[in-house]
């Protein structure tokens, strides 16, 4: 049972935004479906649970009472924004109690996943480059950049950047400069830093005297990168660094305001008296200051603790993985994207130990 939930899983990946059902104002994704299905499997059998759940118990609790103390702003959104993180919480127990004589099979299968996530993308850049509209969607537009499944460069672009360093820390170096060629095409500058920073982390020391050469080299592959008609293509735009200004500055007002418990988890859009049907209604573009609005000091203390914990016992991989997504969540909310969680929550399953 538990292998048919994690194949299915996994099939469902890579295919993103596409198997999404919208039912009263109220997004589905496929994906969610099969990670609930796998964490009420996860309570149903699991008597053993890591050490570390427990600081998620507390980060729960946290999440509870910051929705009841602003019962006034509370939706069937915001609690569905919270079952979801708990779930995919449930999806780490799961991998880690079940897989730990599959790792390596498991571990391919996430290869696979962002495989056919650059596939993907290239069949949507080169069959329609012309994504504009999507704005008539509640969806950013898009010219001339591989966005893939997902709709969106950055999220494109962070999972393609899990990808590239799972092949390199497998020595297959054909495949990881593919998905770094792939990555490039995103135009995506938060993945690009995300890329590095996890890389110099993941290389060994030997070969951080050729960090310069490899600079260059990346230097010189967006240098010669298609700059067709399109604003998101200028990699020294400034339009989105100026929008995430004033998102931050928007971020620590809320936080000046409601500093301890925030305004409940998932309740920015309606704190906001924005549309909740929008895909940009609820979201901050730094997953630190989204955790610190939305559960205050309290919850970002606890996500502190939880994120201590995350990187012990782990492998190089994993380190190299999170930090890269620690790079990307300052330009945007990457922590709590679907996809990250579970691509986070199967890896963390597979390299954790006690």
């Amino acid at each position: 049972m538990a292998e048919k939930l994690i194949f299915l899983y996994l099939i469902l990946f890579p295919f993103g935004q596409l198997l999404r059902m919208d039912l009263l104002g109220i997004t589905i994704h496929s994906t969610d479906l099969v990670v609930g299905i796998i964490a009420v499997y996860t309570l149903l059998t699991t008597k053993r649970y890591p050490k570390v759940f427990g600081k998620f118990l507390s980060l729960f609790a946290v999440m509870v009472f910051s929705l009841f103390l602003n019962y006034g702003l509370f939706t069937l959104s915001s609690a569905l924004y919270l079952i979801r993180f708990i779930a995919y919480s449930f999806l780490f127990v799961f991998v880690w109690k079940n897989f730990q004589d599959k790792k390596k099979l498991l571990t391919q299968g996430l290869l696979v996943v962002g495989v056919a996530t650059a596939f993907f993308g290239w069949i949507q850049y080169f069959w329609q480059p012309d994504l504009t509209a999507l704005q008539y969607f509640d969806w950013d537009d898009h010219l001339y950049r591989l966005v893939g499944a997902f709709l969106d460069p950055a999220f494109t672009g962070v999972i393609l950047v899990f990808t590239a360093l799972l092949a390199f820390s497998q020595k297959r170096l054909r495949l990881g400069l593919i998905l770094v060629l792939t990555l490039a095409f995103t135009y995506s500058r938060a993945s690009y830093l995300a890329f590095l920073a996890g890389l110099v982390f993941l290389i060994p020391k030997k070969v951080i005297k050729y960090s310069p050469l490899l600079l260059v080299a990346g230097f010189l592959l967006l240098t010669l990168l298609p700059r067709p008609a399109g604003y998101g293509v200028i990699l020294t735009r400034t339009h989105s660094i100026i929008a995430k200004a004033q998102n931050y500055t928007e971020s620590v007002q809320i936080i000046k305001e409601y500093p301890l418990f925030g305004v409940g988890f998932n309740n920015l859009c309606e704190f906001r008296g924005g549309d909740s049907r929008s895909h940009s209604c609820s979201g901050l573009d730094n997953s630190l200051l989204f955790i610190w609005a939305t559960m205050g000091v309290v919850g970002l203390i606890l996500f502190g603790d939880l994120g201590i914990g995350l990187v012990r016992n782990t492998s190089r991989l994993f380190l190299a993985s999170a930090i890269a997504l620690l790079v990307h969540t300052q330009f945007t909310n990457t922590l709590f994207y679907p996809w990250v969680m579970g691509w986070i929550a199967i890896l963390w399953g597979i390299v954790y130990s006690e």
